[in-house]
């Protein structure tokens, strides 16, 4: 079962979350603890939070500056992926827990060290890590997260059918949208002071070539 319980005065919520820097939600006093813990999305057991999604929407949007952060179309990217990542994020979990698998303490360790290994140190992965505005253990379960989520899709890879050709078909047809390209344009310019100077590169472009007058003569290099 998958229910979804945000609304649009849920997302009013957020925004004068973010507006006013609260971002220690269960200290507020204009909101109780039972809102803060109301869920956004549900599936099955697995409930994320408004404490939460308000939490993960600050963190994401940190790295904008304050005019973006308020840009209605990028609020609305946000908090669309936070959902779908919670919503993967479970349904893989819970796929787990119902066929029995688990990943190894050596899986994840392994995973673990191969990315800190990057750093040229301990301590600063770590502040990296505090940086981003996470703890270890938050970006562990991340980590954890990933590889369960790697872990069914080679699973699925593996033991489900190859599609047919009729199958495939008719996946394009409904989907032709997803597939369709505009055409492209490329352009390249060579910058210059004054025409005598044009009709001097249209001369070199013909007997050079273009990148190497361009990044000899142009003004934009």
């Amino acid at each position: 079962m998958l229910t979804r319980t945000y609304s649009n005065s849920f997302f009013k919520l957020s925004n004068f979350l973010l507006a006013s820097s609260l971002f220690f939600l269960s200290s507020c006093d204009f909101f109780s603890r039972r809102i803060l813990a109301k869920p956004v999305v549900q599936v099955e057991n697995l409930k994320l939070s408004a404490k939460d999604f308000s939490y993960e929407l600050a963190n994401r949007l940190k790295d904008f500056d304050a005019l973006a952060a308020k840009d209605p179309k990028i609020l609305a990217v946000q908090r669309d992926q936070i959902i779908n990542d919670f919503v993967v994020t479970s349904v893989v979990s819970l796929w787990f827990d119902e066929n029995k698998m688990t990943l190894s303490p050596e899986e994840v360790s392994a995973e673990i060290k191969k990315t800190s290994s990057a750093y040229p140190n301990d301590s600063s992965f770590r502040d990296a890590l505090s940086e981003a505005g996470t703890t270890f253990g938050e970006w562990s379960a991340k980590v954890e997260a990933g590889l369960k989520k790697k872990k069914l899709f080679e699973y699925l890879k593996k033991n489900s059918p190859e599609p047919s050709e009729a199958e495939l078909q008719s996946y394009y047809n409904t989907n032709k949208m997803k597939y369709e390209q505009k055409d492209l344009v490329m352009l390249s310019h060579i910058l210059v002071n004054d025409d005598n100077q044009a009709d001097i590169i249209l001369k070199l472009v013909k007997k050079q070539k273009f990148a190497d007058v361009a990044k000899q003569y142009s003004s934009a290099y």
